[in-house]
């Protein structure tokens, strides 16, 4: 037994460094208990449904899956994805202790099921399945599928074994996630942080520490804005701030997703204001969100300046820059004022970038918060 479990664990090790190799796991796992096929997916917190990554559907393989066939995998994803009743199981009775499914489903009854027609021809009756990381709107499964007999044997040597190994198949996931948030924060990243004047920081999607720079640990040293590492993680002691803050730390990652280019969110905290930048694609093999955010500190130059007048009077501002800004201020675009003025898109533009520059705003956004300010105080 302890040779048994010395050779398992030499497999989790390599998995730190190399995620593929959580097919040779799976091997491993369907060796030792007579399972037939075995998997390893990203499920969502609270509906348990399967993430399928965009490689699983363009390649219909993946080293998270074992003993199943292309045609098998193609089957599964084109007509029984929505129709497969153990993820209703598994929102149900989550998994955090290891059970069949059949516990739940009988045999039977799966028979029953739309799904029966593809699991009948892999010979399969029954899965058991275990959670072995949980992230805030996520979780990671193994499952197990196998055909179970009378005796129950395979079903019970599953369930036995994900019982026995989930603490140890947890812990190497989550050394895994930890080298792999490492990996894409190289020591380029590092020194990348050292160049900038303002402080800065790479933390992960759960604000995660990763990296800060110099002028950053010094500045969490006054801890006087509210905002502060606390067992390593980023937080800001307002609420509703700190909210908004978990909210646009994932959002950044899905503008990425959407137009895949670097794209950038704000979130002001009165004197301060913080950019997140999403460096690299990430997404792991499973599809777990693993991108590293790189994150400025600056001054709120809007906020800590307050104006008795609103901000399209703000000197330094021309005629036509003057008139973009109320545009902008009271909720209109850049398109309004290229309409508006009869110019062309160019020269529009050129004044808003002026205006930019002028202000040290980065979109729209900002110049409508500064006059809605501006409403407030008056």
């Amino acid at each position: 037994m302890m040779k048994h479990t010395l050779k398992f664990e030499q497999l989790l090790k390599k998995t730190i460094t190399d995620v593929s190799l959580w097919h040779d796991v799976l091997q491993h796992i369907i060796h030792c208990t007579g399972a037939k096929k075995g998997m390893i997916m990203l499920r969502d917190k609270y509906s348990a449904q399967l993430y399928i990554p965009n490689d699983l559907y363009a390649e219909l393989k993946s080293p998270m899956l074992c003993g199943f066939s292309v045609d098998e995998i193609d089957d599964y994803l084109t007509h029984y994805y929505q129709q497969d009743p153990w993820t209703e199981i598994e929102r149900q009775y989550h998994p955090v202790i290891p059970y069949a499914m059949s516990s739940y489903l009988p045999v039977e009854e799966l028979r029953q099921t739309a799904f029966w027609h593809w699991l009948e021809p892999l010979q399969i009756n029954d899965s058991a399945v275990v959670e072995i990381f949980s992230a805030p709107d996520s979780w990671i499964s193994i499952n197990l599928l196998f055909y179970c007999d009378i005796n129950g044997k395979v079903k019970n040597a599953c369930v036995e074994f994900l019982k026995e190994y989930q603490d140890l198949l947890g812990d190497y996931w989550k050394l895994g996630q930890q080298f792999r948030a490492l990996a894409h924060a190289p020591e380029s990243f590092r020194y990348f942080l050292e160049q900038q004047k303002s402080p800065s920081l790479l933390v992960d999607r759960q604000l995660n520490l990763l990296a800060m720079n110099q002028s950053a640990a010094s500045f969490f040293r006054l801890n006087k804005y509210g905002i502060m590492i606390k067992n390593n993680i980023l937080l800001v002691a307002n609420k509703q701030k700190m909210a908004e803050l978990k909210q646009k730390i994932v959002v950044v990652a899905d503008r990425f997703a959407e137009n895949n280019q670097m794209p950038e969110v704000q979130i002001e905290l009165d004197e301060l204001v913080l950019t997140c930048v999403l460096l690299g694609h990430g997404r792991d093999v499973v599809g777990l969100d693993t991108a590293v955010r790189f994150i400025s500190i600056q001054p709120n130059n809007i906020r800590t300046k307050p104006s008795p007048y609103p901000i399209w009077e703000t000197p330094g501002l021309t005629r036509r820059e003057k008139e973009l800004v109320e545009i902008l201020a009271t909720g209109g675009r850049v398109v309004d004022f290229m309409k508006k003025y009869h110019m062309a898109k160019s020269t529009s533009h050129t004044h808003w970038s002026h205006v930019k520059k002028k202000l040290k705003v980065k979109d729209r956004s900002e110049i409508v918060a500064c006059h809605q300010r501006f409403l407030d105080r008056r």
